[in-house]
């Protein structure tokens, strides 16, 4: 029982961190300071309807026309 109690505290840190940031997979894993694989962590995350993962969108490369306007 005791060992249930440890991973439920655990499933619990996991999704608290989850909610607050954007980190990675493995930055929650080192942040939580769990040995857990990569794979049960999504899976974890994957399970709660709560929280939604997905992958950051890269940032548009500026237009030369921005580009002059900007560094005038």
């Amino acid at each position: 029982m005791d060992n249930l109690a440890s991973w439920m505290t655990v499933k619990k840190e996991i999704l608290r961190t989850a909610s607050n940031n954007t980190t990675s997979i493995v930055g929650i894993r080192s942040t939580c300071g769990i040995d857990a694989s990569e794979s049960t962590v999504w899976r974890m995350l994957d399970k709660c309807p709560n929280i939604v993962r997905s992958r950051m969108k890269k940032c548009p490369q500026l237009a030369q026309g921005h580009m002059d306007e900007r560094f005038r």
